[in-house]
């Protein structure tokens, strides 16, 4: 199961989609309230802008941040994991190996027995070359 963190916090597209929301929200907010005529001096589209700018840049430092961590910390796990998994498959192809071997060498000892199967050529002769 995957916890808050790695199912929200650690994919990009859910930092834009967020900022994407704020900005609208934010956006709506400055249009009622200059709509109002309430003018806040530190409250523009630019700075609409800068704190949608700002949820990008926090979301690609936890992405980042995540990844990082994921690879230090999880990679001698999955190593291990696919090192088993390799030895399972190598042993299963060794296997259907073995078994493909002895059932061509069975097909091949029936074909080079002549007397259980019959020919279908007819007479056949023989040239000698000099």
């Amino acid at each position: 199961m995957k916890t808050i963190y790695q199912k929200y916090l650690s994919q990009l597209s859910w930092w834009k989609q967020l900022s994407i929301n704020v900005g609208a929200v934010l956006t709506a907010l400055l249009a009622t309230l200059t709509a109002s005529h309430v003018h806040i001096n530190w409250f523009t589209s630019d700075t609409v802008n800068a704190i949608s700018q700002d949820i990008i840049t926090i979301g690609t430092f936890f992405v980042g941040s995540f990844v990082g961590l994921f690879n230090t910390y999880m990679t001698e796990r999955s190593k291990k994991k696919a090192k088993a998994i390799a030895e399972q498959y190598a042993k299963e192809k060794a296997v259907s190996d073995a078994a493909k071997v002895a059932k061509a060498q069975a097909v091949l000892a029936v074909t080079n027995n002549s007397e259980t199967i019959p020919s279908t050529e007819g007479q056949t002769t023989t040239t000698q070359s000099n």
